[in-house]
């Protein structure tokens, strides 16, 4: 069972880059396909966003609604359904703020979906990851 500590950061797996940029030939993990949650970051609610140091990468995540609303509660038994999506920007100098760094393109999309009984041996989590180019 995942401890909710390592549910949290699971959850800070995100946009500013639409998915319906990548390419409608994007390859499937885990049984997820990318183009299932296609413009997941117009339609769910921002839980958090994060600055990876060891990557340079600034983190976005997302809930869908039911795990949103699970989310909100404090809740650590997700129910199936529950979607968890990241987008992992590049960062660049930012030229206006030279003490600060800006999102310069994605380099990640992973997603997190609770399936009790497909994803039994993984405490019932499906994860999947996709690069910029959604392979």
């Amino acid at each position: 069972m995942l401890s909710s500590t390592m549910l949290y950061i699971y959850c800070l797996i995100i946009l500013f880059f639409p998915i319906s940029s990548f390419s409608q030939k994007a390859k499937e993990m885990n049984g997820v396909k990318l183009e299932t949650y296609k413009n997941f970051e117009k339609n769910w609610k921002l839980v958090t966003v994060r600055f990876r140091k060891d990557t340079g990468e600034l983190r976005f995540t997302y809930a869908n609604d039911l795990a949103y609303k699970s989310l909100k509660k404090g809740l650590t038994d997700y129910p199936d359904g529950s979607v968890f999506a990241k987008i992992g920007f590049k960062t660049q100098e930012d030229s206006a703020f030279p003490s600060s760094a800006v999102p310069s393109g994605a380099r990640r999309y992973q997603y997190m979906i609770k399936n009790k009984n497909k994803y039994a041996s993984t405490d019932g989590w499906g994860f999947a990851l996709f690069d910029s180019e959604g392979h």
